[in-house]
């Protein structure tokens, strides 16, 4: 039988001592990485087995090895715009260069042609919704999303319009998202249940495995969750036993662009990279600082290709890694906490803020 991640019921996660979080971020960073207890499974260096029920190609990326301060060499420049002045933002997805859908921490849903972002639009209402409101969304193309904008109430964009929310599981709220096609989608409550989206319905997937902060398919048989210090994967069948990877922080982020690559932040300013095999050892890229003790929480990563990726800080800082090496922390433009990123390529990604603003590098 799989443990389940935490010592407790999700209602008993609490703040973090010693965490300096924003306002505008506090209510969705510490219930995203906050445990209530210890995160279980002995310490490793890098030597977790990815369960064999997933057959996949191992290849040995760089970033298991990388540097830090070395200027990445990602092309273009970031470039400020807004998307609501004064809107919390608390998630992103861009499948093209010319699409993007972003939601804010008050139920609503913008949309990136491009060029410019819509008006938001409504998808949650009522007494669940308030600021600093965890929320998700997962884009395919752009006639496809789910968006989680507030509580376990998930929706569905057609290219079009968004459908009436759809409660997943029961009272739990939902904490991860992450979509590969319109027939795989896969969420996570607090209570660690795990579900499934086919194509029609959501589907009760695997037994209860924790409380995640993240998760990242690349297809129906490959996820990675995130939870404390402990990270799991899917296999299209079930979730492997959580194996703690971070000896200090707690992960809040990440992303995977293959099964032999993986990326995961933590509230440390860390991260641990996988190669198909192994975790590297854990790295700190986002270094302490007057303001941040113990290194500026990483809230999110988006990785491309083979070797690409950028995080995001809550200094407002933004992080590239490219050619082996990660960047010193560069700010986006603004000076207002980074909440989400998403990358399409090594020249194209979109960073948002907690005051509405979203940031484009080209």
């Amino acid at each position: 039988m799989s443990r389940r991640w935490g010592a407790g019921s999700a209602g008993s996660r609490r703040g973090c001592p010693g965490w300096t979080v924003p306002a505008t971020l506090a209510v969705a960073v510490l219930a995203a990485a906050c445990g209530g207890g210890g995160g279980g499974g002995a310490a490793t260096s890098g030597s977790t087995t990815r369960p064999t029920a997933a057959t996949t190609t191992t290849t040995t990326t760089t970033a298991a090895t990388a540097t830090t301060g070395t200027p990445a060499a990602a092309t273009g420049a970031w470039s400020g715009t807004t998307v609501a002045a004064g809107r919390a933002m608390a998630a992103l997805s861009c499948p093209s260069p010319t699409f993007c859908m972003a939601l804010d921490d008050m139920g609503r849903a913008y949309a990136y042609d491009g060029a410019s972002w819509s008006a938001g639009q409504t998808l949650a209402t009522g007494a669940a919704v308030a600021s600093g409101n965890k929320a998700f969304v997962s884009c395919v193309s752009a006639t496809f999303c789910v968006a989680v904008p507030v509580g376990s109430q998930a929706n569905v964009w057609n290219g079009t319009t968004w459908s009436p929310g759809t409660t997943i599981g029961g009272v739990e709220k939902l904490q991860a998202l992450s979509c590969v096609t319109v027939r795989f989608c896969m969420t996570i409550d607090e209570a660690g249940d795990s579900y499934v989206f086919n194509g029609t319905s959501w589907v009760r997937a695997a037994p209860a495995l924790g409380s995640p902060s993240a998760v990242s398919c690349t297809s129906p048989a490959f996820c990675v969750a995130v939870e404390e210090s402990d990270v799991t994967f899917w296999n299209g069948d079930v979730w492997s036993s959580p194996v703690q990877q971070d000896g200090g922080g707690e992960f809040l982020s990440v992303s995977c662009a293959s099964p032999s690559f993986c990326v995961a932040g933590d509230t440390e300013g860390a991260v641990v990279a996988w190669n198909g095999t192994t975790w590297s050892p854990v790295q700190t890229i986002d270094s302490a600082t007057a303001t941040a003790p113990t290194g500026n929480l990483l809230v999110a990563v988006s990785c491309v290709g083979g070797a690409f990726c950028v995080a995001v800080d809550t200094a407002g800082d933004v992080l590239t890694l490219a050619q082996g090496a990660w960047s010193s922390p560069t700010p986006a433009g603004g000076t207002t906490a980074l909440t989400a990123v998403s990358c399409v390529s090594a020249t194209f990604c979109v960073a948002l803020d907690a005051s509405g603003e979203a940031y484009t590098l080209r």
